[in-house]
């Protein structure tokens, strides 16, 4: 079976020695300690997944973020960062990374969050909306949505993931926790606000430029995708 590819950015020898040894037992790995030849890299060879970890050489790990997404790559984003604090990991969610895994970590627990990004990127054969007339039609392989029949609105995972319970349960209110099961499935949970945050942001793409709200919140109880 062939293996995934991971380019990991990290300028610490030691780190780099240690996460070399452990992940490429699982994973085709290649590391760079600087953007530039990193970018190069993922432009002509483009990975499964991306992991930055914070201390970078040259650049911090904000900028490395916006260069990897500037460039198009759709692989997803995992942060190794020393600051756990909500503020930074919200900043990097809102940049478009998968997962934040603050310092110090286990080498177990990020092979295992490596995994769970992996078994998000699995194919999904689900069918939605084949009613003619639903406002929302998903697209898995880009991760967009169109509403209304217009031009396809680009989502993040989550939000994709959020949005596509959503559908299937229209009409009828989700709890928090359902969601979350379904967005992060795994055993990590996110901190007690992140389906609030991540519902925002999808809010701020499907509904807010439309007349119409769909995505309602139920106070106490969840949220509820309202089609009339």
């Amino acid at each position: 079976m062939n293996k995934s590819k991971v380019i990991l950015f990290e300028a610490n020898p030691g780190v780099t020695k240690t996460l070399s040894l452990a992940l490429s037992k699982y994973y085709e790995l290649a590391i760079f300690s600087n953007l530039k030849d990193g970018l190069r890299r993922i432009g002509q060879d483009p990975p499964t997944i991306i992991i930055i970890d914070l201390n970078i050489s040259d650049l911090d790990g904000e900028t490395v973020c916006h260069e990897v997404l500037k460039i198009g790559v759709k692989a997803p984003i995992l942060i190794i960062g020393q600051d756990q604090s909500i503020s930074t990991k919200l900043k990097y969610f809102k940049l478009g990374v998968e997962e934040y895994l603050a310092k110090p970590f286990s080498v177990g627990e990020l092979i295992a969050r490596l995994n769970i990004i992996q078994n998000r990127l699995k194919p999904s054969f689900h069918t939605i909306a084949s009613m003619s007339n639903f406002p929302l039609i998903l697209n898995k392989d880009n991760l967009s949505v169109k509403r209304d029949g217009g031009t396809e609105i680009f989502l993040r995972r989550k939000e994709y993931a959020i949005l596509e319970y959503l559908i299937d349960n229209v009409g009828q209110i989700v709890s928090r926790q359902n969601l979350t099961q379904h967005a992060w499935k795994d055993s990590f949970q996110p901190w007690s606000n992140s389906v609030d945050v991540h519902i925002k942001y999808l809010r701020d793409k499907v509904d807010r430029p439309f007349s119409k709200s769909l995505i309602t919140t139920i106070h106490g109880q969840g949220y509820r995708l309202e089609l009339s």
